[in-house]
């Protein structure tokens, strides 16, 4: 790894992302191509640019898209490191206090998900587990 992107140059990428599903859809597959071989400034800088699109997004599809996007981020990871970055994002992302009860539902899903199937350790299945149990408890998330 000879050369790292700017984060102007990835932020730059990123926003190259129109209403054009088709360019949408080549954007968020190159980039959850790459996104293994990113330095972790790198990829916080992705998920910094993600985090700002669901911000911004006011259309349910594109959130939605938004969070297939993210569990690619974690199926196309080979070691965990990006999984468990994209964990903590889509934990966040359900408990936002300004997200509505649908799209929290959709980020717990796909929270779900990258549990079950992508490189995730026992331990850190049971760590997550023992979180969600927490909000139950706590009546966080019912």
């Amino acid at each position: 790894r000879q050369k790292t992107l700017t984060e102007e140059e990835l932020t730059a990428i990123w926003e190259t992302q129109t209403d054009q599903p088709l360019v949408v859809g080549n954007v968020h597959s190159m980039l959850s191509k790459l996104a293994w071989y990113f330095s972790p400034r790198e990829l916080s800088c992705l998920l910094a640019c993600f985090k700002k699109s669901w911000n911004e997004a006011t259309e349910h599809k594109v959130r939605q898209d938004l969070l297939q996007f993210i569990r690619q981020l974690a199926k196309d990871d080979r070691d965990g490191k990006v999984a468990k970055e994209v964990l903590v994002l889509l934990w966040d992302l359900a408990h936002g206090e300004e997200t509505p009860l649908e799209l929290c539902e959709l980020a717990l899903e796909s929270h779900a998900k990258v549990l079950g199937a992508y490189h995730i350790s026992d331990a850190q299945r049971r760590d997550w587990a023992r979180m969600c149990m927490q909000d139950i408890q706590e009546g966080t998330m019912v």
